[in-house]
């Protein structure tokens, strides 16, 4: 209720007390009548006065604590809203940060994994990692088609590949505006903007399968164990 409304509603009580409290005293000595009930009038002025004042008080205090809970509870609803909505943005940083790990690791250990097997079967590592000044051309030819042989043999077992372009190493080939840059690389004198016209160097390599290799050893970072023969 408004301030207006409320000194109103103590006006009109305390009119209706003063005219009560007239009424009583001419009933209980009608001879009032003949006297001057002046005095009498501050009294009730001032008695309306203070109901006035009461209901004023009382209406203002009752707003003042049903205002207070209210502001309370919306500032905890609000403090609340905002925690949840941090601790929601920090799970999700976590998420995505625990997915980035987990997708680096799992990258990680396929390619460890395919080293492995390259290794194990081709002698891969060793052959690049060997110094072959020290060997004549026949010695690394020798070498290589080992490694050839156990190499081709990991790829065919995890990959099926295609060239890119289908076509024969040599031809002349026209590329449109809107070859695919992902797949086809310019090389030569590239000039200007395309149509271009070329000659196949490269057909390029795409797998059509791909079997994510598995078996890494325990380790992350060892590609090949080491061998200790026992004697």
């Amino acid at each position: 209720m408004s301030m207006k409304k409320r000194i109103a509603l103590g006006v009109f009580l305390g009119s209706g007390v003063l005219i009560a409290m007239c009424a009583l005293i001419f009933y209980l000595d009608p001879s009032i009548m003949e006297k001057t009930y002046i005095p009498y009038v501050p009294v009730g002025v001032a008695f309306s006065g203070l109901i006035t004042y009461m209901v004023a008080s009382s209406g203002k205090a009752r707003d003042d604590v049903s205002r207070e809970p209210a502001v309370s509870e919306t500032g905890e609803v609000q403090v609340e809203e905002e925690e949840a909505k941090e601790e929601e943005a920090v799970d999700e940083c976590q998420v995505e940060a625990h997915e980035e790990v987990s997708d680096l690791a799992g990258a990680r250990r396929a390619v460890v994994t395919l080293l492995s097997m390259l290794q194990k079967e081709g002698r891969f590592v060793d052959f690049l990692e060997e110094d072959l000044d020290a060997y004549s051309d026949e010695q690394v030819g020798a070498a290589a088609r080992e490694v050839h042989k156990g190499c081709r043999g990991v790829l065919n077992e995890l990959f099926s590949l295609a060239p890119v372009i289908e076509a024969e190493e040599g031809s002349t080939l026209e590329l449109e505006e809107d070859f695919d840059k992902a797949r086809i690389e310019l090389v030569g004198r590239v000039q200007g903007l395309p149509p271009f016209r070329g000659v196949l160097r490269h057909g390029g390599w795409r797998y059509t399968r791909f079997d994510m290799p598995h078996g890494a050893p325990e380790a992350e970072e060892v590609i090949s164990r080491a061998e200790v023969e026992v004697v």
